[in-house]
């Protein structure tokens, strides 16, 4: 059942990184999930809690203009098991 429960959530992770190319600009479509995934989300950031906000500050990266364009269309998400906070991503003033 563990083997099933990873597998399962390797082909999951694989498809929605799949899913985030296709709204990314002309050439990372054509990229890995594994190269998609260390361009654009294994990145450090500064996360700031208040009570009703979730704030993400990516560090500056070549490739985060392109995630923050592509992450614009979703629009605010309020987050459940986060106190209901609202999840804000941007880019940090810093790197």
């Amino acid at each position: 059942m563990v083997i099933e429960v990873d597998f399962d959530l390797a082909v999951l992770a694989y498809n929605l990184l799949r899913l985030l190319a296709l709204d990314l600009p002309p050439g990372y479509q054509s990229l890995t999930a594994r190269s998609l995934y260390g361009r654009l989300l294994c990145n450090a950031a500064d996360i700031q809690l208040t009570p009703d906000q979730c704030t993400v500050a990516l560090k500056r990266r070549r490739a985060l203009h392109a995630l923050l364009r592509a992450l614009q269309f979703v629009g605010p998400q309020r987050i459940p098991w986060l106190g209901n906070r609202q999840l804000l991503i941007q880019g940090a003033t810093r790197s």
